[in-house]
C-alpha cells in the first residue's frame, strides 16, 4: 500500500481527516501522510526492526496508528493487533503466540504491557507513542528528527482482502472521503484502515467515543460519502437524529457488518439511502494480520 501512497505524495489532495478525542481536526495531504509513514520507519529500522519481525500494535484507532502500519509495510514487518479490551495477562499470551519482538503502545496500554516485562525476552523493544514514559523509545520525538525512510523497502502487493474491501464493499472511488468506525484489532479492521487509500479515497479517522449526535455533525462536516459502522451505530443514528440531520447529502455507501432486515429498512426509509450489510468472510483467508 505504501507504493500507492508514495505515488500520491505530489498530489495536493486531502488523504487523511483526523477528528481527536477532544474533536479538534487536522487534515493531512496524501504527501504529509507518506512521509509521516516514512519517517516512523526510519524510527522503527534505526531501533532495529527487520523485515519478517511481528510488532504488537496496543494503541488507538489515530491518525499515528495508520502512520505505524504504513511504516511496517515499509519494512515488510507484520503488525499483531491487540484490541484494547485485553488485560495484561490476555496481552502477555498474545505477545508469546505471535513472538513479537517490538511493542508499540499509547501511554494508557503502555501500563497494562508492563504486566509482561519480566517474562518477554530482555531483547524486547517498547516504543511510545503519543507520550514520553521512562524505559520507553519516544515515537512522537524521534520522528521528528528521523530523515525520512530511504532503505530498501519491501514490495509485497495490496491483498485480495484489502481490493475486496475498496471495490465491492466500499466500491470506493478517488474523491470518496470513507469513515469506518469498525474495533481496533477486529478482523476487517486491517483491510479497511487500507481500502480506501488502495482507491486512492481519503479516510476519515475519529479518535473520540461514539456519540450520535456528534457523529452526525461530523459526517456533515467533514463530507463523508461512505460510511461503515456496526449495527448499533446505525440505530443509535436514527433514535437520536433528527430528518434532516439524516440526510446526508453527500453520503452514498452506508454498510453495517451485522446489520438485520428491520434496521436496513428503517435506515432506508429515513434517509434514503439503503443499508448494505455485506459479509467478509469469503475474503477472510489468513490474509490479514495476526
Amino acid at each position: 500500500m505504501y507504493a500507492i501512497l508514495d505515488a500520491l505524495a505530489a498530489q495536493p489532495q486531502t488523504g487523511l481527516f483526523f477528528v481527536d478525542y477532544h474533536g479538534h481536526r487536522r487534515d493531512y495531504t496524501f504527501g504529509e501522510v507518506s512521509e509521516q509513514s516514512q519517517r516512523y520507519a526510519a524510527v522503527l529500522r534505526a531501533l532495529g526492526v527487520h523485515e519478517g519481525e511481528r510488532v504488537a500494535m496496543c494503541n488507538a484507532n489515530t491518525q499515528k496508528c495508520l502512520f505505524l502500519l504504513l511504516a511496517l509495510e515499509r519494512l515488510g514487518a507484520r503488525a499483531v493487533l491487540c484490541s484494547e479490551s485485553l488485560s495484561g495477562e490476555e496481552l502477555l499470551e498474545r505477545f508469546k503466540q505471535y513472538g513479537v519482538t517490538t511493542i508499540v503502545a499509547n501511554r494508557r496500554r503502555s501500563v497494562h504491557v508492563d504486566f509482561a516485562h519480566e517474562q518477554l525476552p530482555p531483547h524486547t523493544r517498547y516504543v511510545l507513542v503519543g507520550a514520553d514514559r521512562d524505559g520507553w523509545a519516544r515515537m512522537d520525538t524521534l520522528a521528528v528528527s528521523a530523515k525520512p525512510y530511504a532503505g530498501e523497502s519491501a514490495s509485497a502487493p495490496p491483498s485480495d482482502v484489502v481490493k475486496a474491501v475498496a471495490g465491492e464493499i466500499f466500491g470506493a472511488a478517488e474523491g470518496d472521503r470513507v469513515w469506518t468506525t469498525l474495533p481496533f484489532a477486529s478482523r476487517f479492521w486491517f483491510a479497511c484502515a487500507h481500502a480506501p487509500l488502495y482507491s486512492h479515497a481519503a479516510t476519515i479517522v475519529h479518535e473520540g467515543p461514539f456519540d450520535p449526535l456528534e457523529r452526525l455533525d461530523l459526517l456533515h462536516e467533514l463530507s463523508a460519502t461512505v460510511l461503515c459502522q456496526p449495527a448499533a451505530e446505525f440505530e443509535a443514528l436514527l433514535d437520536r437524529g433528527s430528518p434532516s440531520a439524516l440526510r446526508l447529502p453527500r453520503l452514498r455507501r452506508c454498510i453495517a457488518l451485522d446489520a438485520g432486515t428491520e434496521l436496513r429498512e428503517r435506515w432506508e426509509l429515513q434517509t434514503g439511502r439503503p443499508l448494505e450489510s455485506p459479509s467478509f468472510d469469503r475474503f477472510l483467508q489468513g490474509k490479514t494480520p495476526a
